[in-house]
This record gives C-alpha cells, sequence and structure tokens, in this order.
C-alpha cells in the first residue's frame, strides 16, 4: 500500500488537533529583491504537529517555510520505525542504516515565507479506507522533511516522528515527573544578605507564568529555598510579582510542588565528616523552614542534593528523616542541558530509602551544546522518547529534567506541558508522585560507594565549624535576641558550591566582627589577691557588662586544694553596668593557695576571660587547734606531776620498813649460796642551817648518792 501525504498551502491555524505550542520566532516578512527573488534566507522550521495518533487517523503537522524564488521545492520521507529511544534523543537527523519508505512527496513552493501543513492518514490494516491510506503497526515513525533550492542542494531539512499508539497505551499510561529548575542565584552581600536582582526577579516571574498557563498539569519546580527567601524579602518590590506567580503555582491549591533540599546547593559528601555533620542539618531544617514559611506546598521527607549519593550522606540524610533523595550527581554541565532518566529506586540495605537519579540520557548530545534554546521541534523528539518507554514497557515511570538555562516559559515547555495536558500514553505527576508510585521503582540500586571526594576537613569548613559553635554560644548569651539567628543566617551562604572562597572567608570575616562587639562588653578584673583569716570567706568579684542589655555567663572555678562551698560552675546574669558577685571559698589550712574563674557563654563554646586569684590564709584549722591545745594541757599535765612528785621525794624520810626488807633480801641471797652486794644506808642527817640563806634541804637519792 503507498504512503499518501497531503501538502496544504497558506496560513494554517494551529493548535487545533495538534500541540497548543507554536514557535515563538515569527517568520519573516517577504522583500522583494528582483525578479522572482527576495532577500531572505532559506529557511524551514517545524510549528506544530500532533503528538501522537491512536490506531486510526490522520497525523498532522505544520511547518513554516522560507523559499527566497520560485524554484524551491519541499520533499517529505516517511522512514521504518525505530525502537531506541537513546537514538531519538542524541540523533537530530535520522537514525543511521535505515532507508526510507517506498516513496515520498515533493512540492514546489511559492516565494516568501509561508505554512505548510502535511497530512498523512493511517490506518493500522488494509480495510479498504478511502483516500489510500499508509497501514502502519502500532510504533514510532521518522518524518524527513527537506527542503531544496533551484539547483537541487539541500538547504534546510528537520526530522520529527508520527507516533501510531496501540490502544493499550491509551488507557494504561506510565508516570512522567517534569522537573524545572528554577535555582537562579541571587545575589549575596558579604554581610550574609540575599538579594534578588531586577532582571533575575522578572525572569522568574516569566517563567513561572510560562508554567501557570498549564495550571492542570502537575509539574515540580527546583527551587534553593534561598531564592524563596530573597522572594519573600522583596515581596513588597520586585519580587512581588515572581512571589504571587509561585504561590498561584505552588501554593496551597496549586497543582505542583517545589523540590526543595538544602538552603543553598554545597557538595554534601565534602561536609558530611564527623566534624561538619551538623551543617548538613543547619541547612535542611533552614530549607524546609524557608518554604514553610512561604506557605509552598513541599515534602519535608524529600530534599534535592548536588553531591553524590554516597552511603555516608544517605546515612545521615536517613537519621535527619529524609527517606527521598533527588540527586544531580552525574548531570550535564551546560545550562541548557535535558535529561531524561528512570524513576526512583529503593536502595538495597535501605529499602524505606530511595534515590532519584540524576537524568544521564541528555536530548541532543551527539550534536554538542545547541547554539539555539530548544524549540517544538525538541520538544516532541523528547515526547517521542518517552512514548517509546512506554510502548516497550520495561519502565513504568520516567522523570524529565529541565537545566536552568531551559526557559520554563518557552515554545518547547508548553509543547512538552501542552501533550501532557491530553489524554494519552503520558500521565505527568509531580516527584512525590513518582516516589509514591511504588510500582515505578525499578530494580534495587546498587549499594552506594564511598565518597567520591576525600572526605576530611578544609579551611572553609573547619572555620565555619568553630565559627558557628561560636554563634550557638551567642545565642545562650543573649536569650531571646535575634542577634544569633541573623548571624547563623549569614553562615548558611558559607558552603554554597558558587560562592568563591574569598567571599566565603569575606562573610566569616563579618561574622566574626559582629561576634566579638558583643563579647567584648564583658570587662574583668585583673589577678587578684586577698587574705583572710577565716576557714570560709567570700572572695568578692566584680564584672562589668557594657553591653545594652543583659547578658548569662557561666563562671567555672577550678582549684587543687581550695573547695568551692557554692555552685560550681554557676550560671549569672550580668545586668548592663558593674555586677557585684562572690565566690565562696573554704581552707582547710594556712598557706597560700592560687584559683582561676573562667567566664564563657553558658554552653562553654565563648571564653569571655579568666581571672587568677591568690588567697592568703592565716586561720588554724581544727584539727591543728585541737591537737595544740592538747599537746599544750599535757606539757602542763605532765609538768605539775613531775614537780609534785620530785617535792614529794625531797620533803618525805624513807618508810620504817624499808631496812627490814632490805635485811629479808640478803638473808635470802645467802642461804642461796649468793653474795649480796653490799648497800649503804646513810642515817638521815639533821638540817643544816646556812646564814643568811634559804632553808636547803638535802637527802639521800635512791642510787645512794647525796646532793645538796
Amino acid at each position: 500500500m503507498g504512503l499518501v501525504i497531503v501538502i496544504v498551502l497558506g496560513v494554517v491555524p494551529t493548535g487545533v488537533g495538534m500541540g497548543s505550542a507554536q514557535s515563538t520566532a515569527p517568520l519573516p516578512t517577504v522583500t522583494p529583491g528582483g525578479p522572482g527573488k527576495s532577500s531572505l534566507e532559506p529557511r524551514l522550521e517545524l510549528i506544530d504537529q500532533d503528538n501522537w495518533i491512536g490506531p486510526r487517523g490522520i497525523f498532522r503537522m505544520v511547518l513554516g517555510v522560507v523559499a527566497p524564488d520560485q524554484e524551491y521545492s519541499l520533499q517529505a520521507r516517511l522512514f521504518p520505525a525505530v525502537t531506541s529511544a537513546e537514538d531519538v534523543l542524541r540523533n537530530d537527523g535520522v537514525p543511521p542504516k535505515i532507508r526510507p519508505l517506498d516513496r515520498f512527496a515533493n512540492l514546489s513552493l511559492p516565494v516568501g515565507a509561508t505554512t505548510q501543513r502535511l497530512e498523512i492518514a493511517v490506518v493500522p490494516e488494509a480495510d479498504g479506507t478511502f483516500g489510500d491510506p499508509y497501514v502502519l503497526d502500532p510504533g514510532v515513525y521518522p518524518i524527513e522533511v527537506r527542503l531544496f533550492d533551484a539547483d537541487g542542494e539541500i538547504v534546510g531539512s528537520l526530522v520529527t516522528y508520527l507516533v501510531h499508539l496501540p490502544q493499550s497505551l491509551l488507557v494504561d499510561p506510565i508516570t512522567v515527573a517534569i522537573i524545572g529548575d528554577l535555582r537562579l542565584p541571587p545575589q549575596r552581600t558579604t554581610s550574609g544578605g540575599v538579594q534578588l536582582a531586577t532582571p533575575t526577579a522578572a525572569r522568574l516571574q516569566r517563567q513561572l507564568e510560562g508554567l501557570n498557563r498549564f495550571g492542570d498539569v502537575p509539574v515540580t519546580v527546583q527551587l534553593h529555598p534561598e531564592t524563596v527567601s530573597a522572594l519573600l524579602d522583596a515581596r513588597m518590590g520586585n519580587g512581588g510579582a515572581a512571589l504571587s506567580e509561585l504561590l498561584r503555582l505552588a501554593g496551597s491549591g496549586g497543582t505542583a510542588e517545589v523540590l526543595g533540599g538544602t538552603y543553598v546547593g554545597f557538595d554534601e559528601a565534602k561536609w558530611v565528616v564527623d566534624q561538619h555533620q551538623d551543617q548538613l542539618q543547619r541547612e535542611l531544617v533552614a530549607g524546609i523552614t524557608v518554604l514553610d514559611n512561604a506557605q509552598l506546598q513541599h515534602r519535608r521527607d524529600t530534599a534535592a542534593l548536588l553531591g553524590p549519593t554516597d552511603a555516608m550522606v544517605l546515612s545521615r540524610l536517613a537519621q535527619l528523616g529524609v527517606v527521598r533523595v533527588v540527586s544531580d550527581a552525574g548531570r550535564a554541565n551546560t545550562e541548557s542541558w535535558i535529561g531524561v532518566g528512570p524513576g526512583p529506586t529503593p536502595l538495597p540495605d535501605r529499602p524505606a530509602q530511595a534515590v532519584l537519579g540524576a537524568a544521564t540520557l541528555q536530548l541532543g548530545e551527539s550534536s554538542g551544546i545547541r547554539a539555539a534554546p530548544p524549540g517544538v521541534l525538541e520538544a516532541h523528539r523528547l515526547l517521542t522518547a518517552l512514548v517509546i518507554d512506554a510502548i516497550s514497557g520495561d519502565l513504568r515511570s520516567r522523570q524529565v529534567r529541565l537545566g536552568p538555562g531551559v526557559d520554563l516559559g518557552s515554545a518547547f515547555v508548553s509543547a512538552v506541558l501542552g501533550a501532557m495536558a491530553t489524554a494519552g500514553p503520558l500521565q505527568p505527576v509531580t516527584v512525590s508522585g513518582l516516589f509514591d508510585d511504588q510500582a515505578g521503582y525499578g530494580s534495587p540500586a546498587a549499594a552506594p560507594a564511598g565518597p567520591s571526594a576525600p572526605g576530611g576537613s578544609t579551611p572553609r569548613s573547619d572555620r565555619l565549624a568553630a565559627t558557628s559553635a561560636r554563634v550557638d554560644g551567642l545565642r545562650t548569651l543573649l536569650g531571646e535576641d535575634r542577634t544569633a539567628d541573623s548571624l547563623q543566617a549569614a553562615l548558611l551562604l558559607v558552603p554554597a558550591k558558587d560562592l568563591h572562597d574569598r567571599d566565603a572567608q569575606a562573610l566569616l570575616d563579618d561574622v566574626e566582627t559582629k561576634l566579638v562587639t558583643v563579647t567584648d562588653n564583658v570587662v574583668l578584673p585583673a589577678s587578684q589577691a586577698f587574705t583572710t583569716t577565716s576557714h570560709e570567706t567570700a572572695i568578692p568579684l566584680v564584672v562589668r557588662n557594657s553591653y545594652s542589655q543583659p547578658l548569662r555567663v557561666l563562671l567555672t572555678l577550678d582549684s587543687g586544694e581550695l573547695e568551692f562551698t557554692g555552685p560550681n560552675p554557676m550560671t549569672v546574669t550580668l545586668q548592663p553596668g558593674p555586677n557585684d558577685l562572690e565566690v565562696r571559698i573554704k581552707t582547710r589550712r594556712s598557706g597560700e593557695f592560687d584559683f582561676d574563674i573562667r567566664v564563657t557563654s553558658p554552653d562553654r563554646a565563648i571564653t569571655l576571660g579568666d581571672v587568677d586569684v591568690r588567697v592568703q590564709s592565716r586561720a588554724i584549722s581544727g584539727a591543728g587547734l585541737l591537737l595544740s591545745i592538747s599537746a599544750l594541757i599535757f606539757l602542763i599535765v605532765w609538768w605539775l606531776r613531775n614537780a609534785r612528785r620530785r617535792r614529794h621525794h625531797l620533803i618525805a624520810p624513807p618508810a620504817d620498813s624499808e631496812v627490814p626488807q632490805t635485811l629479808a633480801a640478803d638473808e635470802r641471797l645467802a642461804s642461796q649460796g649468793a653474795v649480796a652486794p653490799t648497800k649503804t644506808i646513810d642515817e638521815p642527817r639533821p638540817a643544816a642551817v646556812l646564814p643568811g640563806g634559804p632553808d636547803i634541804i638535802s637527802t639521800a637519792d635512791q642510787g645512794g648518792r647525796s646532793s645538796s
């Protein structure tokens, strides 16, 4: 059966029975350049076409043609069906090594710019339908249209696709998530502020308006929360219109959702090391808070990451409640990239956590970076590749990523969303819908590898960790004051991947300067010395607070010998001006003692100063005093007793029984054959009185010697 092609000349209204998008570039006006000539360049483009046709129908496409003279002509050729979605995406022309079908159509063109409509009648089987339609099995068929000049040279060509669907795909579509990237960089100041330039705000507004033209089609817009924060700050200025369009699209009642994540885009794997894991939590919490404050629809358990999804990052995300991860790792480096990839895959060791990997299959990859933005032709190539996946049945879900250089208000996006809005083989969903569609999960992903970049610290990350801890300490110093919140918000910008290191250091310098303006207001006395005669005493301490509001500080006392009778450490609120404090100590002995008073923030993150104190104690301890008194009493008693005993021996004579007892002892020794020692017993002598002197009493001592 032959190919029947009807080419209708003239201007044809588009959008009826076809896609709803048209080329944004109008056809030029003819300028005469001589007999039968014009000054125009030849041109051929696709303005519109049917997205697909059912088992029996007419495929229509509208072409924009510029013919400089009357000798130009069009030729249309139909090729056998293709089955590779990758070939359709990668190649601008007809896939190699296939020949056109049995015949093709030729048409001479009038001079100037015209729109031409091409129609192909298709039936699934030869059944005698009027007009001799072409018999095509369900499938995807390339159509090549070529523009020839008077010499028969090809001066323009394009390849699009006729999609002939089986009946089953009209009732059992695959799910497709369109993810538009609106991560436009705001302007950052060295003080941590985020602003939205007027051109950026206008661009954002225009793209959101384009998406809102298809408000019934679920889409996902990827936004850095810092951009949303800039919109909120500029709601009364240049960001007001863009914010209104965003709320209309993804606010309450909208069909779209916002894919958030960390407050700024940064390489998570380089920061998720032991000493910097808290930074990922800070960024995620800040991002969620901004989207909540803006009242945008988003999932708290879903986050988009710039860096690789290695095991360490995924584990940390799971601890933070993030079980749906959208990865950008492996994406193309060009701003206007358009990628296609499979749906999310569960992890083998954590089935509750799934990853939507990067869409690495890029539209037009074989032709390199496009000089012009994608248009209607590229949109239908993308749609065709998705339909091939649907026909194959290998995948039940797909993702389409649009890079930040793809204008979401362009004819390309309008053609894609227009196709999604019609009943057919592609069912649009948000990223959440893609994860919710459990049938869309493919086989489990391979176990995540270790960090793709060496883990460890960098000067920027180390300094950020230290400064962030000090800002947390400032919050404990100030209580309900908002100063710490503003400084912490500035620190959220430091890990940004697109922030130059010198700018990051300038941000940290600014935060440190603002910290010092608070902490330097706590003035401590110099080293002090005190003398005490008591075991327990109160040491006075005067601390001046020169700040305009009260500060809560922690006093920690340290000494190896002194005992502190009050709380240690103790929290004190310093009122503006001088503050009289007391430190109560206890000594157990006399001597010199040193101790240190350290003043810090209540969380000990900020050290405000130290005071060295020396105490001279002259007090005697209770035990020492008791021992001294006891020793004195003992000495007095011993002296008295000794004196009385001596006086007694000087005055009292020996007893009468002493001699007989001695003799008896001698007799006993003699009876035993021993010789008794000779002993002289002196008789008592009368006392002698010395003239003019005191009475001196002399008596025999126990050794038989006399003394006077």
